[in-house]
């Protein structure tokens, strides 16, 4: 699979796009560039036929972001990049979801407003897909704000989304998220999000939770999904023991 490093500039009325292969095997394809300027946006196709090239395309203004292959058109497993400011603008702006998806993959575990800010904005994305991958962000974040957006989404209406804002917040272990997944776990509105619940209470590492567990033993469901989760949770106490 290809995975690719990007690295940008403006300079003197010219944009460098340095794409570099970072995987072993060097592929040649063609790709599509977006160079966004905030009230319109241009694509250029090029060809990459080595493992580093440098690209190089006049503009009389200096573009508000930068994206690689769009519409996602190659099966690229990574793109990584160090301007977060570019990240979150394709976030904020991005004009596809897979974009916006690679992007908010960038901030993972970067303490930043802005950061925290624009994936609190993609929480209200109209394609789930963008919304369950800005919960995983947040849960790697782990801030008092990031918390709290991720509790204020927990009613949305995609159960995929719901089911990783409980394990995004699992990750939190502190009293705020043990009080919170236990009283989600008596409301939850799916086999699987009662799943998640009782692994992320296991992460929290409180011998108290213990019996609380217990009880999902007997617990009947499609697949018998929520006993699996109380067994897998149980096992995480005594492993650590």
């Amino acid at each position: 699979q290809r995975q690719m490093c990007i690295r940008d500039r403006y300079r003197d009325g010219n944009i460098y796009v340095l794409i570099k292969q970072e995987q072993e095997k060097i592929f040649k394809f063609n790709v599509d560039i977006l160079i966004h300027f905030g009230n319109f946006y241009e694509i250029k196709k090029v060809k990459i036929d080595d493992k580093e090239v440098l690209l190089n395309f006049k503009a009389e203004y200096k573009p508000k972001f930068i994206d690689i292959d769009p519409y996602g058109w190659l099966l690229i497993a990574n793109i990584s990049r160090e301007d977060i400011d570019n990240l979150i603008e394709i976030v904020e702006n991005g004009i596809t979801s897979i974009s916006k998806i690679r992007a908010i993959r960038g901030l993972y575990k970067i303490y930043n407003y802005r950061v925290i800010k624009a994936l609190e904005k993609a929480m209200k994305e109209k394609f789930w897909g963008v919304r369950a991958e800005a919960a995983k962000a947040l849960g790697t974040i782990k801030t008092e704000d990031s918390l709290n957006i991720l509790i204020n989404s927990l009613n949305d209406e995609e159960p995929k989304v719901r089911r990783e804002i409980i394990k995004s917040i699992g990750e939190f272990k502190n009293d705020k998220s043990v009080k919170l997944l236990q009283d989600y776990l008596r409301n939850a509105k799916t086999y699987y999000e009662i799943y998640e619940c009782l692994i992320s209470l296991a992460k929290q590492e409180k011998k108290e939770l213990i019996e609380l567990l217990k009880e999902y033993l007997n617990f009947k469901s499609h697949d018998e999904i929520v006993r699996i989760g109380a067994i897998k949770a149980l096992s995480e106490f005594k492993d650590k023991n």
